[in-house]
């Protein structure tokens, strides 16, 4: 849109003064860009010389001049060259790019190379001298394998000569294309301007049989450039074999086949593993069962339904083992005050102590040991660790190889052909598929996807009440995520990654998240019951069905069907089974309904292992009181501290082709 489209457009209904002065306004807003960009830095001529070479490689020099004021060229210039595409089919396409020398002003010039994103990026210059200002002549020669299109009646090279990505003015562009000895031009077409544009900004300044050269017609301003595609007759330049073509497509996609094969063998192995070892055995049938299992704890029983994993929580069953102490009267708990106190009654030396259970056991002796009185609230997150340590090692002798086998050592090969897939991978990326450098970026992206599952997983977990959140891992994953895998989408990464939204290996990473994954949920599938362990799962589940379903049902039938009669003792007795069982919102609930609320004022149920808030309206309510409390108390203690078609026969655009990319100072 013009400058005048402007003036009609928003000053077509104002009065003819004001229409003058906003139309001088817009002038003098507008002009001095243009002005600035005639008059600041800028390439002033960029050449571009491609010969076709008889073995199918390419050779290219640029030949770039440019004016230097100190501004975005302070030390030398970028060259970023496209290497990563994706084919018209979807397929990704390499091109085997090797920088040959790099010169200014006629001299050697020191250079990096880096790969960032899809592009091969050329910093020109050194970062302890300064150019003086004025004009530079830079001359980059490189040579591309695998860049010559072989169709049914030419073969062709179609390159972006004239990059789409420089952020200077070019004044002025010429591209010279030398065919092979012998070779003769059959058809050529060249496209100017943005990219996808097809404009026709050039003139023919050379055009022999197997030479010929195109020159821009007007200067090209930022983000414009020149893509040429020349055409010739077959036979000139040696198309590739089909074994040639097989042994390239084998090499290029050797990552993705050793990734391939190693997903399949992992995966094949776990599959067989837990079919072997993992497959729990049958149950039995689940009737309601009216007694705890014997010598099962409620730890124990919490644990063992977890196959080594707590039913509700650690701290679930911390509460319902420390309750159960209380309950034998090796310990009272006070929840009078704003914290819960926790104060001993049973001497360390006692004997009755060794009779514990061993969870309950090594609960008592690091807690109270040494200890009169104990608030979890008060105590560091180091201390509150080795008493948690010791209650949860305690349970896992009990109970493992007793109740249930872990099968860790069959999680050992699957864990070591993930390695081994994913390593291939990589070497196989540096060594054999163009451009022969790491896939960061798929590793990236595996990475924040598995951090983004392990998020949504914990609070899955908090939602049904297995498992807390804490702040900081809940912010640093989605900051991962959003500072290192959505740039690689979006087209940024610290400035360098640009536009990998289109070459990304998505299968790649898609196999790399499958053999993470597969080795998290099969590391929980393989644990499987003992002969022992299904028999006490079975009771248990018969003891939840009882807590749960019967006794709230059957409670005026307890003489009828054998169940025993409802009362505090009993309440008692399989409270902590509820509460590591994470069901003992619907035992207190029966119990206050059938039980406490129809006793006499003076026969209230009051537990001697417990004082609460005297102004709760049962004893009920006090106890989920005591639960709330502690558990806020434990999780607070246990916080740690913070620490493709023809170019040459019509089909092309600009930017379209190898080649292209832009580059900029530095």
């Amino acid at each position: 849109m013009t400058l005048w489209h402007i003036r009609t457009k928003l000053c077509g209904n104002l009065p003819g003064a004001l229409r003058a002065l906003l139309f001088v306004c817009l002038a003098m807003v507008c002009v001095p860009d243009r002005a600035d960009a005639q008059s600041g830095e800028r390439i002033t001529n960029y050449n571009v010389d491609i010969s076709v070479n008889k073995d199918r490689s390419v050779s290219i020099t640029e030949t770039i001049e440019v004016t230097a004021l100190g501004q975005a060229i302070k030390r030398g210039i970028l060259r970023d060259i496209p290497v990563l595409y994706r084919d018209d089919d979807g397929s990704s396409l390499n091109i085997d790019l090797t920088v040959t020398s790099v010169r200014r002003d006629g001299q050697s010039e020191p250079y990096d190379v880096s790969y960032e994103g899809r592009y091969v990026r050329l910093r020109i210059g050194s970062a302890e001298v300064f150019l003086p200002s004025g004009q530079h002549t830079y001359e980059i020669s490189y040579t591309v394998q695998d860049s010559i299109g072989f169709f049914e009646q030419v073969d062709e090279i179609y390159w972006n000569a004239i990059g789409t990505e420089w952020p200077f003015w070019i004044d002025n562009a010429q591209v010279t294309v030398q065919l092979p000895q012998g070779a003769d031009i059959q058809q050529y077409s060249v496209y100017t301007g943005n990219e996808g544009a097809r404009g026709d900004s050039y003139e023919i300044s050379e055009n022999v049989s197997d030479r010929i050269s195109f020159r821009s017609t007007r200067s090209f301003a930022p983000s414009e450039g020149m893509t040429v595609s020349v055409g010739w007759q077959k036979g000139i330049v040696s198309a590739p074999s089909e074994a040639e073509l097989q042994q390239a497509e084998m090499l290029k996609n050797s990552p993705m086949i050793l990734l391939g094969l190693g997903a399949f063998l992992q995966m094949g192995w776990l599959y067989w593993a837990w079919l072997r070892v993992g497959k729990d055995p049958v149950g039995g049938a689940i009737i309601p069962r009216y007694r705890a299992p014997k010598d099962l704890s409620p730890a124990v029983s919490s644990y063992v339904s977890g196959l080594g994993s707590f039913q509700k929580s650690q701290n679930a069953s911390f509460m319902a083992a420390l309750i159960n102490l209380a309950i034998k009267k090796f310990v009272t708990i006070d929840n009078s005050a704003k914290k819960v106190l926790i104060q001993r009654l049973t001497d360390p030396a006692d004997a009755k102590i060794n009779d514990l259970p061993a969870g309950e056991k090594a609960l008592f002796n690091s807690l109270m040991g040494s200890r009169e009185t104990a608030r979890f609230a008060d105590m560091t997150y180091a201390v509150m660790s080795r008493i948690m340590s010791a209650f949860s090692s305690a349970l896992d002798d009990e109970t493992n190889q007793v109740y249930f086998h872990r099968n860790n050592g069959y999680m050992v090969p699957g864990f070591l052909l993930a390695i081994v897939g994913i390593i291939g991978f990589i070497v196989a990326s540096v060594m054999f598929s163009p451009p022969y450098f790491p896939p960061v970026l798929e590793l990236i992206c595996a990475a924040g996807l598995i951090a983004l599952f392990v998020v949504f997983r914990m609070i899955w977990r908090a939602v049904l009440g297995k498992g807390k959140i804490g702040f900081g891992k809940v912010t640093i994953v989605p900051f991962f995520v959003i500072m290192f895998v959505l740039p690689v989408f979006f087209g940024e990464f610290d400035g360098d990654l640009i536009g990998l939204g289109d070459t990304i290996n998505l299968p790649a990473i898609g196999l790399i998240v499958l053999m993470l994954l597969g080795l998290w949920f099969f590391s929980g599938w393989m644990k499987a019951p003992t002969k022992l362990g299904r028999e006490v799962l079975d009771e248990i589940e018969g003891l939840k069905l009882f807590m749960t379903v019967t006794v709230a049902k059957r409670a005026y039938e307890a003489e009828a069907s054998g169940m025993p009669e409802l009362t505090p003792k009993l309440y008692e007795d399989l409270l902590p089974y509820a509460i590591a069982l994470g069901i003992e919102e619907a035992w207190s609930a029966t119990f206050e309904d059938k039980v406490f609320s129809q006793l006499p004022a003076d026969q209230s149920y009051h537990p001697s292992w417990y004082r609460g808030d005297r102004n709760s309206m049962s004893p009920v309510q006090s106890l989920a009181g005591l639960t709330q409390s502690m558990g806020t108390d434990l999780s607070s203690a246990m916080t740690p501290p913070a620490s493709s078609s023809s170019g040459s026969s019509g089909g092309g655009s600009s930017g379209g082709g190898g080649g292209g990319g832009g580059g900029g100072g530095w």
